[in-house]
């Protein structure tokens, strides 16, 4: 896009505009064309420039349907940034459909507008598309839910009494999103009053959900000047949780799972020399037999049962290669994936320490390496184990507190 057209959206220099018209009257068409996908429309928008957004929308109306890099529309701008003239001179211009495209994050104006508690805003796009109240992002939250996990309390009241004028008032109200949290137990969660007090006086509280917020069983009522510090309880599995929870959180376990596919895939077609070449015999026998036709003095002796090595090595590596090939599509399954990254570990761990016991000279090491071995077993298997016994959902993410029938516990916002 021409700097200078960028330049006149920013001041909302309409003068400016007509001038570039007179020189260029294509300069307009001439964006479309451009590798930026970014308009003069979009810009005027951000910086709240009514008059010029007028213009744009008057000569290039397809502008107002346009994203820009971050996936937003004019509307989307205008909303989140709180310029009502230019909203309303949107959806005066184009129409009542605008108010229902989607950002690429699945979000609608009015989501947006929610987040960011811009009331009037809120006011203009029911007035105009009421139905944009029942639209959910892809995590399955409502402008009503959005509101209150943003703290907007100004916005929520206003939503709460737009979906009043809906059919499915109730179902609005009671929607939970893809982690099953409601307003109801977000604004508990949060400790947000002022929605919690706004939900009892009308009456939009179950029993069991009023028991809660009086009882506070978790002791969050406590006095401002209570400032002992509660102990913290020693978490055996701190260590596992951390780690997978970075690993996750930076999205690196689909990387990883790469890499060992692709070392184990490499090893597996072309084994080390000291596992097989040719003229290695492969006869079971020795392993069938192995504490007495092998070494009587080393039962550990891999050297003498061509079979053995070679069968230890290649299981473990083609376990090690499934585990990290079936890590791929399962990765964001809490449950699945850390144990088939554990697993593939390890394996590879074990056909590491088969060859080093292969090349070794020395009988001491090993003992040493097989005891390694061992060791390596228990802390990659035995860990996560620990966990599942103990508690199995602080071991892949926060601790979770629900609702649940006849109990009286706090309900704490899942992250």
């Amino acid at each position: 896009m021409d700097q200078r057209l960028s330049e006149a959206a920013r001041l909302g220099d309409v003068a400016a505009l007509d001038n570039l018209l007179k020189q260029d009257p294509l300069i307009l068409q001439k964006v479309s064309l451009s590798s930026s996908v970014e308009n003069p429309l979009h810009i005027a928008s951000l910086a709240g420039k009514v008059d010029f957004a007028k213009q744009i929308i008057a000569l290039m109306p397809s502008f107002a349907m346009e994203i820009n890099n971050d996936g937003y529309t004019p509307l989307h701008i205008a909303a989140a940034a709180g310029h009502l003239e230019v909203v309303s001179e949107l959806l005066t211009a184009i129409g009542p459909d605008l108010c229902l495209l989607k950002d690429k994050g699945g979000r609608t104006p009015l989501h947006l507008a929610a987040v960011r508690g811009r009331v009037l805003v809120i006011e203009k796009l029911l007035s105009v598309c009421p139905k944009a109240i029942e639209e959910k992002t892809p995590l399955g939250e409502t402008a009503l839910l959005l509101a209150v996990k943003n703290c907007q309390f100004e916005a929520f009241k206003i939503l709460f009494e737009a979906s009043k004028r809906v059919e499915n008032h109730e179902e609005l109200i009671n929607a939970k999103d893809v982690q099953g949290n409601s307003i109801s137990e977000t604004a508990i969660a949060t400790k947000q009053l002022q929605v919690i007090d706004f939900l009892k006086q009308r009456d939009q509280w179950t029993h069991q959900q009023m028991i809660t917020v009086l009882e506070d069983p978790a002791g969050d009522n406590k006095s401002e000047n209570d400032d002992t510090p509660e102990p913290k309880k020693f978490d055996p599995c701190f260590l596992f949780k951390a780690t997978w929870g970075y690993l996750y959180g930076k999205d690196i376990i689909p990387v990883v799972a790469s890499l060992i596919a692709g070392a184990t895939y490499t090893v597996g077609i072309n084994p080390p020399s000291t596992i097989w070449k040719e003229g290695m015999n492969l006869d079971t026998e020795c392993i069938t037999h192995f504490g007495n036709h092998i070494n009587n003095k080393d039962p550990f002796e891999l050297k003498s049962c061509d079979a053995l090595r070679f069968y230890v090595f290649m299981v473990c590596n083609t376990i090690a290669f499934v585990a990290s090939i079936l890590l791929l599509p399962f990765h964001q399954y809490a449950v699945v994936a850390p144990l088939l990254i554990i697993t593939s570990l390890s394996c590879m761990l074990w056909t590491y320490i088969t060859s080093a016991a292969i090349i070794s000279p020395s009988p001491a090491f090993i003992y040493f390496v097989y005891t390694v071995m061992c060791i390596s077993f228990v802390v990659l298997f035995g860990l996560p184990a620990l966990t599942v016994v103990l508690h199995i959902k602080p071991a892949f993410g926060k601790i979770q507190t629900r609702f649940r029938p006849g109990s009286t516990s706090s309900s704490v916002l899942k992250s």
